[in-house]
């Protein structure tokens, strides 16, 4: 009974599945309009942060979340939400159309910025999927559950500046 114990515990303590959002690329496309275009500006302050491969990156400051926008012809082609979680940031929500860039990649880019990136609590596949090409740790939260966490690499870091 102790041994059943223990991994029911265990299961409840990693981090929750969440069913995939199962959308074309046309719903996509129409979802990021909608958060860059309506949702995001009537929340907070637009703020021209660069660009990333080619990209404008966007970032909307709703305090104390922060939306982050690929944006090409002023056309949005991914956002990843974060909010302010333990010493770092959490991934609340993320969105792509196809093609261009992975989003892992973004998801490095936005640690090498923020220092470092928690997923969020519950994950789709696709979320699981990205986080397996991240560098992580699956660390305890105060909760008892789990979380992801990717941590900056300062020697990238370093590059970065330098270069």
């Amino acid at each position: 009974m102790k041994t059943l114990m223990e991994q029911w515990k265990s299961y409840l303590d990693e981090v929750e599945d969440f069913p995939d959002i199962a959308s074309s690329q046309e719903e996509i496309q129409k979802s990021l309009n909608y958060f860059y275009g309506v949702h995001a500006p009537g929340k907070g302050t637009r703020k021209e942060l660069g660009k990333w491969k080619g990209y404008d990156l966007v970032m909307y400051d709703l305090s104390p979340d922060r939306l982050y926008f690929l944006v090409s012809n002023d056309e949005p082609k991914a956002y990843v939400a974060t909010s302010p979680f333990a010493d770092g940031w959490a991934v609340g929500n993320a969105r792509k159309t196809s093609g261009g860039f992975k989003i892992s990649e973004f998801y490095e880019y936005l640690i090498q910025q923020l220092g470092i990136l928690y997923s969020d609590k519950v994950q789709t596949s696709a979320g699981r999927k990205i986080w397996k090409h991240i560098p992580h740790e699956e660390v305890p939260t105060k909760d008892g559950g789990t979380r992801l966490k990717a941590t900056r690499n300062d020697k990238v870091k370093e590059n970065i500046i330098m270069a």
